[in-house]
């Protein structure tokens, strides 16, 4: 072969290697660029998960849609107090059960000090204090000060949640403190599924009892629950609440489109309640959550607003896509 032909030869080579590199940079599958903004470690979402049936649900809708927009979630079970611990170190992303003002004392420290954020608020219409029966109530006690009178019917108890709950710090704090003449209650601690035995057990002999009580939550359907008034003072703590969605300090920033789908989650209590019950009922939170999905377009397209797939292309239609699939 002649120089000048290999030369020739060469240069087609190259040619053809550039045509077919340029081909394959217009064909090139849309799994092979991340074009979404989010850097590839922002992939995995990491979720804090206190084992709390409403927080459980909203953060299997969410993993779910995640899923569907091609980013791994993961939920991790850690206690209240972890959860933030957790953010604050940059062990977890996100936290789905900021309910203020119950968690004040732990959540507002952190956020003057930028170890978390705020990303929105995911329920705005909540509530977090002592319930009774609605028999009970119409017998009179209706205020955090009607407790005491009620001693003997309560047997000196007030049920709470697991120990070192904000809940079971708060009453903890006012028996020890007398606040409402409280001192010489004993304050039962054990987990919601314990609590809510209690309730039902005490309910059906129509016996008064006095426990920590909130919404969204199926007790409330099941049980005729009448909220206590007066424990929003001095405390701050009960009373209408708040739920946010929390993340990491710089998340937003750094995960911007995965951050922009957590901030517009908006939930209701209706919505968190069905899914709760099924939840409670024995269905695994992921089938609870894409059944929920599956039945609920309306609602989280809207969440999907100008949200991508983790690829770069469009968020609706890839969920969409993953649910037919």
């Amino acid at each position: 072969m002649k120089l000048n032909e290999c030369s020739k030869l060469g240069k087609c080579i190259l040619s053809l290697f550039l045509a077919v590199v340029l081909f394959l940079g217009t064909v090139m599958p849309v799994w092979a660029v991340n074009s979404s903004g989010d850097p590839k470690h922002c992939r995995e979402v990491r979720f804090a998960d206190p084992g709390w049936s409403d927080v459980t649900g909203k953060t299997a809708i969410a993993s779910r849609i995640l899923s569907g927009l091609g980013y791994r979630p993961v939920s991790i079970m850690v206690s209240l107090h972890v959860s933030y611990l957790s953010l604050k170190n940059g062990d977890v992303d996100v936290f789905l059960g900021g309910w203020l003002p119950a968690q004040k004392s732990i959540f507002e420290p952190l956020v003057k000090a930028g170890s978390i954020e705020k990303l929105g608020i995911n329920l705005p219409d909540a509530m977090y204090s002592l319930g009774v029966m609605d028999y009970t109530y119409e017998k009179g006690l209706r205020h955090f000060k009607d407790i005491a009178t009620f001693r003997k019917e309560l047997n000196n108890k007030i049920y709470g949640l697991a120990p070192g709950g904000d809940g079971n710090e708060i009453l903890g704090a006012m028996i020890r403190e007398n606040r409402f003449n409280l001192r010489g209650f004993k304050l039962i601690a054990s987990s919601e599924q314990a609590m809510l035995a209690a309730v039902d057990k005490l309910a059906k002999k129509r016996e008064d009892i006095v426990f920590l009580a909130w919404a969204p939550h199926p007790m409330n359907r099941k049980h005729p629950i009448k909220y206590l008034s007066g424990g929003e003072l001095p405390t701050g703590a009960f009373g209408i609440a708040e739920v946010y969605t929390v993340s990491r300090a710089g998340y937003s920033a750094e995960c911007k489109n995965v951050a922009k789908f957590l901030s517009a989650l908006k939930f209701t209590l209706p919505m968190e309640e069905e899914l709760m019950g099924l939840i409670m009922d024995g269905m695994h939170p992921m089938k609870a959550a894409a059944d929920w999905v599956r039945k609920n377009q309306d609602v989280w397209h809207v969440w999907l607003n100008d949200v991508t797939d983790f690829y770069g292309g469009s968020g609706l239609l890839a969920v969409e896509n993953d649910l037919r699939s």
